[in-house]
């Protein structure tokens, strides 16, 4: 029996490792890591509480949005790089889709840092499901803010929505799921287009042993998004690139961000009066 239990923890550890959002799993850090949504969740609505919500004010419609994931920091080439195009291009901001570092605390420092280093571009980070092993929220929450957050683009004549999503437990949690279901409910036909940024890929196209989220979530989410036709989700996690459909929503999986990936990539967002194009730019 101790063979066979061997065997079996053998083989999951081995899957893990070969497979999607697993690169650099550190089992100490992910058996040790205990915090829940909701308690993020909380402290996100607090701090949104005391520093309002994200809002910025453009001269133009039309403007570029540069979008990566899983950049799991150790090393910075590749996302430093991505900051560095988005001052050469005037981009509005950037994103990184979750899993910005492994959890230690020098992935972090590091990845703060980097950050300060270009102050001229506005950053929208979320936390995956690495950003959270040896318990690191706090630490997270200190250097880089909320995991769940609203940023409004609003010019003249239009404005746009991005909904930050926390899904680095690998669920939305009730708590965030009724607060987006209101958000959507009350808001959604005030703007020209809605995007939700998340780490967790609801849709899979390769067989991966990352972290699959619940089917009954998933289809709730759907459903929701295809109702107030959100225009397009964004999301990480399984560090290759797949778009498809439902409804009128397109969700796009980004390639990973990581340092030495071959299929590194980042997403450059072009929104104007007409539409949202995609485009991916490689490394």
């Amino acid at each position: 029996m101790d063979t066979r239990i061997k065997q079996i923890a053998i083989g999951i550890i081995a899957v893990l490792l070969l497979n999607g959002c697993a690169y650099d799993l550190d089992l100490k850090g992910f058996l040790g890591t205990s915090e829940a949504v909701n308690h993020r969740f909380q402290s996100s609505m607090e701090w949104t509480v005391l520093n309002q919500e994200y809002e910025i004010t453009v001269d133009s419609t039309a403007y570029t949005f540069l979008v990566g994931g899983d950049s799991h920091v150790g090393t910075i080439i590749n996302i430093e790089k991505m900051l560095q195009i988005a001052v050469a291009q005037g981009a509005l901001a950037v994103s990184v889709a979750g899993d910005v570092t492994t959890g230690r605390e020098e992935g972090l420092i590091r990845t703060d840092s980097l950050f300060r280093k270009y102050p001229e571009v506005a950053k929208f980070i979320i936390p995956g499901n690495h950003d959270l092993y040896f318990n690191a929220w706090e630490r997270y929450f200190e250097l880089f803010g909320p995991s769940v957050y609203t940023l409004r683009v609003i010019s003249e004549e239009e404005a746009d929505l991005f909904v930050f999503l926390d899904t680095g437990s690998g669920t939305v949690g009730l708590e965030q799921f009724t607060w987006l279901e209101s958000l959507l409910e009350e808001e959604s036909e005030s703007y020209r287009n809605i995007i939700i940024i998340t780490h967790l890929n609801f849709f899979r196209n390769r067989m991966t042993g990352s972290t699959n989220p619940l089917n009954e979530e998933v289809m709730t989410l759907l459903d929701l998004f295809a109702e107030h036709s959100i225009q397009l989700v964004i999301q990480g996690h399984d560090h290759k690139r797949y778009i498809t459909e439902f409804g009128e929503t397109t969700y796009l999986t980004l390639d990973a961000l990581k340092d030495g990936v071959k299929n590194a990539s980042y997403l450059e967002l072009r929104i104007n009066e007409e539409n949202i194009s995609t485009v991916f730019h490689e490394f």
